[in-house]
């Protein structure tokens, strides 16, 4: 006998608090039956008609209709509708939902009306409904089921229309929409694609009703759930491979709660897990998300930075930590290209000059930190040998000789400053870390964003734990932002064992629209070689806008972000602004709070994700989030793309590639819309191809 689980919408919560507290005793126990069987029995509970798929189903409770979908082992509950007229036969209910849809995908009403066209007519309803007056009169009662502050009761009792009501100056955006959902009917089909979050039990949900449960889980697919529990009780690490959206970092969550609950059955008294990624802001998220998800011993899961924890091994072990600054780094390289003896006559010497003079000194140190030092190179011969993979620029044997002899001349600048590179720092952490120096251990490992991190920092984190079989990370070649070159190969080696290695299919995150504008983008143009790939959401067109100036680019987004919120009936909050520089954020944010849409800039390790206001965010602070509105800006000529002064062809190339990288990264944030705003006029490389089918284009 199926034992089944309760999972429900957010348009199911919002009703469920706006339900009289009269009738919960009702409510609740229909929901108990339901629970012990939810199949149609003809009478109380039947199936909808005109439905695609038909798992549509509702049941009657005195003058309510829940209506629920059915998916074995779980019970969706979709939409508590007070019964009327209107709804009182179940095909006429069908239809007021939207229907006849499918239950996943897109609407099937007319199979001639294309999606741009549907997506037009959609735009164009909503705009048309925001004149229409509230069904019912707002009360101070029905307020308070929502839990609205009486302080805003006043202001709210008068407004009269769902304009009003969207617009009612001095209530938290999050609050309209609450109440905004409790009122307006959702057409069942918009219902359906709402996330699913999981209740432990009927009861859960009048204790949320009451104000004593904080909220609910966001449940899994399939595909994700299996590998929750992919390779678990295995001897060997885990490798799970993602694309934008797949759900690699929610999967790595529910991966660490299910690690600790499993060590705990098997008598860990105080089972302790590591979650590690690359970025402040992914750990932010990571720790509020992991309190939610394992509530019942939170301390069980230790959510950290990969350099947190090499800092930490370092300085456990009595040694110096002293990570060398830019100024410091650059200062040090000037001196050793000053020190360094280019040959023993004139000519070698201007021969060697003129092929050292051909990079820049940004360069320069990219090649010592980011091949020799991450990969840890003992000699000269090593670096001869080394593939220096993403790397655009070739070197011949003479080029890295003296790169090589350079690098020690570098190394020895430092030394006398008493400060290392963070490669360094890295590698120091992971020698400690295999000659057992060090007491910190896990018994666990989840390792998310691993295509960010250098093979020695990725060695060390596996090490740390007690049980290679506990070790699980995920990457996507496609997202790395922050090395020049990433090899599945180099990762599988860095781990010293066979690894268990499974593909995560889909997007769950982003519309098939923004994933596959973006895809294009990352591939210029080029067809994707890919099996056809899982959307959950559908939407319209990412747009290009062109902006005469800075000040009409703001004017801009805050037209563009006011729009989509109301469209999507979301908080201005649930916006960002993702920019390639800190002088283009600040701007940005200034320009938008003067018009009246608050925003704040923040870097990675300040970004509060609650904040009721607009986020602007530089690129490389976003990766790992995701935001439900995203606007690429700040894109002007002065600041982006970056080409360091002397840049060869070869590092301009290689540094294109990454800012192309990083602009598919801010891209695949975009959960339902995305919008660019590139500067008038002007061209560049950067912002083409985009193909005209897959972008609105109106720049």
């Amino acid at each position: 006998m199926t034992e089944w689980t309760i999972s429900l919408r957010k348009n199911f919560q919002s009703e469920l608090l706006a339900l009289p507290p009269k009738e919960n005793a009702q409510i609740q126990k229909k929901l108990s039956q339901l629970v012990e069987d939810p199949l149609p029995d003809a009478k109380v509970k039947k199936q909808l008609k005109n439905w695609k798929g038909g798992n549509v189903y509702r049941i009657r409770s005195g003058d309510y209709r829940i209506f629920y979908s059915i998916k074995e082992p779980f019970i969706s509950l979709l939409a508590l509708r007070r019964r009327s007229e209107d709804t009182y036969d179940e095909e006429i209910e069908a239809l007021n939902f939207g229907g006849p849809e499918a239950a996943e995908g897109w609407p099937v009403k007319d199979a001639s009306v294309s999606k741009a066209a549907y997506w037009e007519k959609f735009a164009r309803q909503q705009q048309e409904s925001d004149k229409r007056p509230l069904p019912e009169p707002l009360t101070s009662e029905f307020l308070d089921q929502l839990f609205i502050p009486k302080e805003l009761h006043k202001r709210l009792l008068a407004v009269g229309s769902e304009e009003e009501l969207l617009d009612c100056p001095g209530v938290e955006d999050e609050l309209l929409l609450t109440i905004h959902e409790a009122l307006f009917e959702k057409p069942l089909s918009e219902v359906l694609r709402q996330p699913e979050f999981i209740a432990d039990s009927v009861d859960d949900l009048f204790r949320y009703k009451s104000g004593d449960l904080p909220g609910f889980l966001l449940k899994l697919s399939p595909g994700q759930e299996a590998l929750v529990r992919f390779n678990l009780e295995s001897t060997r690490p885990t490798l799970v491979k993602g694309g934008p959206g797949s759900g690699k970092s929610t999967v790595a969550l529910y991966r660490a709660a299910e690690t600790a609950r499993m060590l705990a059955r098997e008598g860990v008294r105080e089972p302790r897990i590591l979650f590690t990624t690359y970025t402040n802001a992914l750990t932010n998220v990571s720790n509020s998300l992991l309190r939610t998800l394992f509530p019942e011993r939170p301390e069980a899961v230790v959510v950290k930075t990969a350099d947190s924890l090499v800092r930490e091994i370092i300085e456990e072990s009595g040694l110096r930590f002293a990570p060398a600054n830019e100024v410091q780094m650059r200062e040090a390289l000037r001196r050793a290209l000053e020190q360094a003896s280019l040959g023993e006559n004139a000519l070698e010497r201007k021969r060697n000059k003129d092929a050292i003079s051909r990079f820049s000194e940004s360069y320069l140190l990219d090649e010592i930190c980011a091949v020799v030092l991450a990969h840890d190179l003992p000699d000269i011969e090593s670096y001869l040998d080394a593939p220096r993979i993403g790397r655009m620029e070739a070197l011949s044997e003479t080029e890295r000789k003296l790169v090589w002899k350079i690098s020690r001349l570098f190394l020895s600048e430092l030394f006398l400053q008493k400060v290392e590179t963070w490669s360094e720092l890295r590698s120091k952490a992971a020698k400690l870390v295999t000659s057992q120096a060090t007491n910190l251990s896990f018994d666990g490992v989840i390792v998310d964003e691993v295509q960010d991190l250098e093979p020695s920092v990725v060695s060390l984190l596996a090490k740390l734990s007690d049980r290679q079989g506990t070790v699980f990370l995920t990457a996507d070649s496609r997202q790395s932002i922050y090395r020049s070159g990433f090899d599945w190969a180099e990762v599988v080696s860095s781990l010293g064992l066979e690894v268990e290695i499974s593909e995560l299919p889909g997007n769950y995150r982003s519309t098939e629209q923004i994933d596959k504008a973006a895809k294009s983008y990352f591939r210029e143009g080029k067809p994707v070689q890919r099996h056809e790939e899982l959307y959950a959401h559908e939407g319209p067109l990412p747009l290009v806008l062109a902006a005469d100036d800075e000040e009409s680019e703001v004017r801009l987004i805050a037209r563009y972000i006011e729009g989509a919120a109301k469209e999507l009936r979301l908080p201005m909050s649930s916006c960002v602004i993702l920019v390639p520089t800190k002088k283009q954020g600040r701007r940005i944010a200034s320009g938008l709070s003067g018009l009246g849409a608050p925003a704040e800039f923040s870097l990675g390790r300040e970004l509060d994700i609650t904040s009721d206001a607009v986020k602007v965010v530089p690129f490389q602070s976003a990766k790992g989030l995701e935001f439900p509105v995203v606007v690429i800006a700040g894109l002007w000529p002065s600041d982006y793309p970056f080409v360091p002064k002397g840049a060869s062809s070869g590092e301009i190339e290689e540094l294109r590639q990454l800012q192309r990288r990083m602009m598919y990264v801010a891209m695949t944030r975009a959960m339902r819309a995305l919008m660019l705003v590139k500067p008038k006029g002007q061209s560049t490389k950067m912002l083409e191809p985009l193909d005209p089918e897959l972008w609105d284009l109106r720049a």
